[in-house]
């Protein structure tokens, strides 16, 4: 069972948060392959779908920079300045060709948009500009990749006491470079988020992120990008790596900032958190392939209302 695990092409911060959040739900998604997305409720599902397609569209964005070239100025300002923002409207049509409607290699017309996509195309339209208005305020912006695959490994003790390598990846958002205010130019992990930021996200130490108990929280947000800057870091040792969550709806707000915090402090530079991070991260996956913890079901129940999974469980 464990082998089957270990065989899969790396283990990532989504399956991870999935543990935390439920071993049995992990349990019957990552090993059991039993996947929910169709089960799903419509609401998700769309939330779901719109924020695909906003990932696409920012994708496509900036795909002519995405070999690492620098985004100048005048680009970004150029497509703000059209009236109508005929570029950015075209890139969403093309966004929503992938993703809604299957249509990306096709000769054939977009389909004409009903109501409720007609208000997510507008919106996708407008989260655009914003993203665009916050890359305009920053310098020297570098483009490194987007929808980056990334892989490591790390190694784990196993309950034999033998140590093997486990795969560890995933696909950074976006993955830039910039030039701070003290004129140093600093890496950033970004992860897009679509949705609405209710309170500002920070931990009050690395530890939190791998309580089941503080999932709530949004360490699994933590989790992700920790884990990325972990792999960049390896990559790019001599380089300050940041951890940011650009929620679009927010990026114009007074004193925005897109970096997470622990204790506080912004995390600048993650590689003052990574030593404390891979012995959590390595713990939590020895937890994991350990035969001698069972995957249980999660105590909070509250869990279980909106999992698709519930009726294996029940």
């Amino acid at each position: 069972m464990i082998k089957k695990l270990l065989d899969k092409k790396y283990l990532s911060p989504s399956a991870l948060g999935k543990y935390l959040r439920c071993p049995m739900s992990f349990y019957y998604t990552y090993i059991e392959d039993i996947r929910d997305s169709d089960n799903s409720d419509e609401e998700e599902m769309d939330t779901r779908r719109f924020g695909t397609i906003f990932h696409t569209a920012a994708e496509m964005l900036y795909s002519d920079f995405a070999d690492g070239l620098i985004v100048p100025h005048d680009y970004i300002q150029s497509l703000l300045n059209e009236k109508g923002h005929p570029t950015i409207r075209r890139i969403v049509e093309r966004a929503f060709r992938k993703d809604l409607f299957n249509l990306e290699n096709s000769q054939r017309p977009t389909p004409k948009l009903g109501g409720l996509q007609v208000i997510n195309f507008e919106m996708v339209v407008t989260f655009l500009i914003k993203l665009l208005r916050y890359d305009l305020t920053l310098t020297r912006l570098q483009i490194c990749g987007l929808e980056k695959e990334v892989r490591g490994t790390i190694p784990v003790t196993t309950a034999d006491g033998n140590t093997i390598d486990v795969r560890i990846g995933g696909s950074i958002d976006r993955l830039d470079a910039v030039t701070d205010i003290e004129g140093k130019r600093r890496l950033r992990v970004i992860d897009y988020k679509t949705g609405r930021l209710t309170r500002r996200l920070n931990l009050s130490g690395i530890d939190d992120i791998f309580l089941p108990e503080k999932i709530g929280a949004h360490t699994d947000y933590f989790l992700q990008a920790l884990l990325y800057a972990m792999i960049v870091s390896e990559e790019s040792p001599s380089s300050p790596v940041s951890c940011a969550l650009l929620y679009v709806q927010h990026v114009g707000d007074d004193n925005y900032s897109p970096l997470l915090s622990i204790n506080n402090e912004e995390i600048t530079d993650a590689h003052d958190y990574l030593p404390e991070f891979r012995k959590g991260l390595s713990q939590l996956i020895g937890d994991i392939i350990n035969t001698n913890i069972p995957f249980t079901q999660t105590p909070d129940t509250a869990r279980c209302q909106n999992c698709a999974l519930h009726d294996f469980c029940h």
